[in-house]
């Protein structure tokens, strides 16, 4: 192993990038020799005094570049000339695998506008770990990747159980199936519980694609007023006696956009209502999944009637498409096959990639950096906004945003946009029509490249709120 401790040089550039391009630069003075071992991540951290998301970040960076190459379990090597050749053949000849080895830039160099709208996984060099799980995945079931799934790991569902499970509660690997990502699982429990024309409760405002997914296969939606901890007992017990609906739409930690989560009191005040009425639950806990390990799902208060779901999209990596849903008892075959004609049999290499990532321990790891991460972003995104109203967490990737009078929220939206930057209208969050407004828009603060595009960002979104409607021109 190389003793290697690299100076990197004061910067506004992100330390990530500092560290690749020094690796980089020792490469080219020869001081880093081909074939050389890089030290563990870990010791160099440590050498540095940075964060292990940040060395592994750098490593994959410069792995991105064409410079290193690396085993699980053996370490991260300097290329040699002919590795490089090779990769640079493969990454020409295959668009797919060959890409591995092909040079690119992890950071997006598009000049359109800055994403605020989306609360992906930041990026935190967790790539380093997918590409070495995807690569030993092609080595091990590459016969598996050219025919349909027809039986399915029992790997899948004990993955699932394991990233489903919170507060105590550990679900039956037997009543989850893997998922292409959380969307489809909504999708398809309603399908499972509620007939064409059936209705549905929803928190209101809640996630976009849950009240679009009701519309998509029939259902109606009906809109719940919510309170600080989500949908009110008094309210939904309204609903359940004046409408009957079949089944209620919840996220009752950190809900979307709200950020509103309920107490112990709340959850059981719900699944009384739910059970009294025989009303089954939908639980999404894809935000959850960043909170620690201390709230108590619906699900372990209501497991005969509740569809608890989640993914890694929040706290892994968007770009997987890999979810799971645990199930009522009886229902986990109904709702596989439903979520298979709806959305579309389970690709191999998604499920088992995910299962894999979770199973190894490397979804935890990362996820630890993106919580880091994203505690971070928060606490610059809260410098920026100090004077305004807002709800927010440490460690989620979104902020709601209470405007100052003069705004309205579509034309707030409107305004960023003109200056190159999309967010989230408070209407993309309406179950159904209404007339009332919040004046609120939302956030996203994770999907943006780095910390200096988001400060970038930030700067303009806090002029506008400073200078109010009057500074920004319309034209008819």
């Amino acid at each position: 192993m190389t003793d290697w401790i690299p100076t990197l040089p004061e910067s506004r550039q992100p330390i990530y990038l500092r560290l690749a391009d020094a690796i980089e630069k020792a490469i080219i003075s020869s001081e880093l020799a081909p074939g050389a071992k890089l030290p563990p991540q870990r010791n160099l951290a440590f050498d540095l005094g940075v964060t292990l998301g940040t060395v592994t970040r750098a490593y994959q960076t410069a792995r991105e570049r064409g410079l290193l190459t690396g085993e699980v379990g053996r370490g991260t090597f300097v290329r040699n000339g002919e590795e490089a050749e090779s990769s640079n053949l493969s990454s020409n000849s295959d668009p797919v695998f060959g890409m591995l080895g092909k040079r690119y830039s992890s950071t997006p160099q598009s000049k359109g506008p800055l994403i605020f709208s989306s609360t992906s996984a930041p990026n935190v060099g967790q790539m380093e770990a997918i590409k070495a799980t995807f690569e030993n995945t092609v080595a091990k079931d590459e016969h598996r990747l050219i025919d349909y799934v027809r039986r399915l790991p029992p790997s899948w569902s004990e993955a699932g159980a394991r990233w489903l499970s919170m507060g105590g509660w550990q679900p039956n690997p037997e009543s989850t199936f893997a998922t292409n990502g959380a969307d489809p699982a909504i999708l398809a429990a309603m399908a499972t519980v509620a007939a064409p024309g059936e209705r549905i409760v929803m928190e209101t405002p809640t996630y976009k694609c849950a009240a679009q997914a009701i519309g998509l296969i029939g259902r109606i939606p009906i809109a719940g007023q919510c309170d600080e901890e989500g949908l009110r007992p008094d309210e939904f017990e309204r609903l359940c006696a004046r409408q009957h609906p079949r089944a209620v739409f919840l996220m009752p930690a950190l809900q979307n956009p709200t950020l509103a989560t309920m107490s112990e009191t709340r959850r059981r005040e719900i699944v009384e209502i739910a059970r009294r009425h025989n009303v089954w639950i939908i639980e999404d806990n894809v935000y959850g999944s960043l909170l620690d390990d201390h709230f108590t799902p619906l699900a372990a208060l209501a497991p005969e009637r509740t569809f608890h779901l989640s993914s890694l999209s929040k706290a892994v990596a968007a770009g997987l498409r890999v979810g799971w849903m645990n199930c009522p008892p009886g229902q986990a075959a109904r709702a596989a096959s439903a979520h298979k004609l709806l959305a579309g049999p389970k690709s191999f290499m998604q499920a088992q990639l995910g299962a894999e990532i979770v199973l190894s321990g490397a979804a935890d790891d990362i996820r630890k950096n993106v919580k880091e991460e994203l505690a971070g972003r928060h606490a610059l995104t809260c410098r920026y906004l100090e004077g305004f109203e807002f709800s927010s967490n440490p460690h989620m990737p979104f902020f709601w945003i209470k405007l100052p009078e003069q705004w309205s929220s579509s034309s707030f939206v409107k305004a960023a946009e003109a200056h190159g930057i999309r967010v989230d209208s408070e209407d993309e969050y309406k179950p159904v029509r209404s007339e009332t407004q919040l004046h609120r828009v939302r956030i996203g603060v994770s999907a943006v490249p780095d910390r200096d595009k988001l400060e970038q960002g930030l700067t303009v979104l806090s002029n506008l709120l400073h200078n109010g409607a009057a500074s920004y021109e319309t034209f008819a």
